[in-house]
C-alpha cells in the first residue's frame, strides 16, 4: 500500500538501517523499535517480530530522477521518495544523473531529441540505473532507448476497463491489487 511506501522510506529517511528480506518484508533491527513504532502509528502499518536469524539486504532510500507531471511529482514527494526534476532541456542543459537510483518517465523527456552528450549520460545510466517508465512519452522513451524488446500499442482514446494484474513480491508487489481500472490504455505485444 501507499502507507507501506511511506513508512519505508520515512524509516530509511531517519537512517535506520532496514533490509529486505527474501519474502519481501522490510526487517528494522530491534534496537530500531521506537522508530518502528512511530512510522507504524503515523502511517497506520504494522511490524511484527521477525524469525531468529532473518536477514536481508541493506535498503537505502532511493533517489529519483523524474519526467513527470506536478501531479506525479507531488505524489512521488508524498510517497516520501527524494525526487530530482529532469526533463529533455536539463538533460541538454548538463543536468546529471550521478547519485539517482531511478528514472521516472511519463512527460517532458524525448531520448530522442537529446544531444549525443546528454543521451550519452542517460545511456551510461540506463546500463546500470533503474527506469519506470509510463504512459505514452514512457512508453516511447522505452521504445527510443531500446530498454525492452516489446512493442506498445494504444487502445481507443476513450476506452476503459478493468484489467488482471500480475504483482511480483516486494513492497510493491505483496498484497497488492489483482486488477486495475484503467482509461486509455496502453499495452505491449511481443
Amino acid at each position: 500500500s501507499e502507507n507501506d511506501v511511506r513508512a519505508a522510506n520515512a524509516l530509511l529517511e531517519m537512517a535506520v538501517p532496514a533490509r529486505w528480506t527474501s519474502s519481501g518484508a522490510l526487517l528494522v533491527p530491534a534496537v530500531h523499535r521506537r522508530a518502528a513504532a512511530t512510522v507504524a502509528d503515523r502511517y497506520g502499518v504494522r511490524f511484527t517480530s521477525a524469525p531468529y536469524g532473518v536477514t536481508g539486504a541493506t535498503v537505502r532510500r532511493p533517489v529519483l530522477a523524474a519526467a513527470a507531471g506536478s501531479d506525479e511529482l507531488f505524489t512521488l514527494r508524498e510517497l516520501g521518495f527524494d525526487v530530482r526534476t529532469v526533463s529533455t532541456a536539463s538533460l541538454n542543459a548538463g543536468t546529471e544523473l550521478a547519485g539517482i537510483d531511478v528514472l521516472y518517465v511519463s512527460s517532458g523527456l524525448t531520448y530522442t531529441a537529446l544531444t549525443a552528450a546528454a543521451r550519452a549520460r542517460v545511456d551510461e545510466f540506463l546500463a546500470t540505473g533503474g527506469v519506470v517508465t509510463r504512459g505514452a512519452t514512457g512508453a516511447r522513451f522505452n521504445t527510443d532507448a531500446r530498454l525492452l524488446p516489446v512493442t506498445a500499442v494504444a487502445g481507443r482514446g476513450d476506452a476503459n476497463g478493468v484489467v488482471s494484474l500480475t504483482n511480483g513480491p516486494g513492497l510493491l508487489g505483496n498484497g497488492a491489487t489483482t486488477t486495475a481500472f484503467v482509461y486509455s490504455p496502453l499495452f505491449f505485444t511481443n
